[in-house]
């Protein structure tokens, strides 16, 4: 004989059924820099963000009279080494732009927190799990990140251009200066987005965990109390769609230049082909990590941004398995459509261009183009 509950005290029990070791009911706040400085959570991460803003705006402008410098004295080996080198200065200065807009534009970031703060309350528990665990990874990386910025940097000729006029030790202390700068400002940068999207898959989970709870709890429960709570599920899954497109928005310029940066600098990288150099060996190596790198930086941001989409897809086999619990009333049967109807679009995560979903086909698709040029370029200037 099952037991009738009511739908709020279900929602109580199901709440209790996910408290764990945390001791307090709210979400674990971001650790970026970036993030704590646009959502204004204290004053220090504020001045860090600004002394980075203007210490990597000195390192584009330096590089900036170097470049125009060799551009219209020395001149480039060849013209793939000349489009290589404007196109990574090209974007450096897109990332110093993306640094002062995130100073000003603030809005939309913290609506998105807003969002997450609402869909995961009463299951702050959950999400704080997800979090801590995915952060425990993400330390990891960011520390690996700042060391590949530091050890990749080619500072022979810019080291040797920057000296060479008037040496002393400032100008040598202000070039490492801006190098480790250059290494904090990307690193924090990649931090972001990689923890911006953690606490966009962490409303998905707790969505995911919500309806494996309903799942456990059909012995004990009628199926017309079971509607309600699968009617709140499907409005917690439309909200943080909504919360997806905001930051999809907010991150409209940083994912559309990181995927084209990326994409070029990765078919710019078989420049070695063209450069006259003493030790190839040498020079070989050097690009095929640095080459490593830039393919692990678009994997692990790729990887972040796809898991939220994977999510939703995780979502729409949970919502269809409590077809298969019971035969259910015309409400219930209902609600499951509608629910499976929406999460049955997989539009939700992030989106190149506002046109494609980042997906798993988008990826390889992108994969695919790039590496086709890349081996293209040597017979194309020949």
């Amino acid at each position: 004989m099952k037991v009738i509950i009511s739908p709020l005290i279900f929602v109580e029990m199901s709440t209790i059924i996910f408290v764990n070791s945390f001791e307090n009911d709210s979400l674990v706040q971001p650790s970026s820099v970036l993030a704590q400085s646009v959502l204004k959570k204290n004053l220090t991460t504020r001045i860090i963000h600004l002394v980075l803003l203007i210490a990597y705006a000195m390192k584009v402008s330096c590089e900036s009279y170097l470049i125009f410098n060799q551009l219209f004295i020395n001149g480039f080996t060849n013209s793939i080494v000349k489009y290589k080198t404007l196109w990574r200065f090209s974007y450096r200065f897109i990332i110093a732009y993306i640094y002062f807009s995130l100073m000003i534009n603030q809005s939309l970031y913290n609506k998105f927190f807003v969002s997450c703060h609402a869909i995961i309350h009463g299951y702050e528990s959950v999400a704080n799990e997800f979090v801590v665990r995915k952060k425990a990874t993400m330390k990891k990386l960011v520390f690996i990140f700042f060391v590949y910025e530091i050890l990749i940097v080619d500072s022979s000729r810019i080291l040797k251009a920057f000296l060479t006029v008037n040496y002393s030790q400032i100008k040598l202390i202000t070039y490492y200066i801006l190098i480790v700068t250059n290494a904090a400002c990307w690193t924090c940068f990649v931090h972001f987005i990689i923890e911006t999207c953690v606490y966009l898959q962490a409303t998905f989970y707790v969505i995911s965990a919500r309806i494996e709870n309903l799942d456990s709890m059909f012995s004990t429960i009628r199926e017309e109390n079971i509607a309600p709570l699968l009617r709140l599920n499907r409005l917690l899954y439309v909200k943080a769609t909504d919360a997806s497109k905001c930051i999809n928005s907010f991150f409209f310029l940083i994912i559309f230049s990181y995927y084209v940066y990326f994409a070029l600098n990765c078919i710019f990288s078989f420049d070695f082909f063209f450069e006259s150099i003493k030790d190839s060996w040498y020079m070989l190596i050097r690009h095929l990590i640095r080459m490593i790198g830039q393919f692990s930086y678009m994997l692990i941001v790729t990887y972040a941004f796809i898991h939220v989409n994977q999510l939703s897809v995780g979502i729409f086999d949970k919502v269809y398995s409590l077809t298969l619990t019971t035969s259910g009333s015309f409400e219930y049967s209902n609600e499951i459509n509608l629910f499976l109807l929406r999460v049955g679009r997989f539009d939700a995560g992030f989106t190149f261009a506002g046109l494609f979903v980042i997906t798993p086909s988008f990826v390889s698709s992108l994969a695919t183009i790039s590496l086709t040029l890349g081996l293209a370029i040597p017979s194309l200037f020949r």
